[in-house]
């Protein structure tokens, strides 16, 4: 997603409208996530799933 240029900057780059920066107060233990994440098909959404694992 594009963010407008010269609109909501942050200390580490652009934050999605309507969106909460994160902050390392937030992530200062790892844990479980959830992503939600909609593709044109399954394997887009298979291949952002590997992509993710991957980390």
């Amino acid at each position: 997603m594009k963010v407008p240029a010269g609109g909501n900057l942050r200390e580490h780059g652009r934050v999605v409208p309507g969106m909460k920066p994160i902050s390392e107060a937030h992530v200062a233990q790892p844990g479980p996530a959830v992503v939600d994440v909609a593709a044109y098909d399954e394997q887009t959404a298979f291949a952002v799933q590997a992509l993710l694992a991957g980390r």
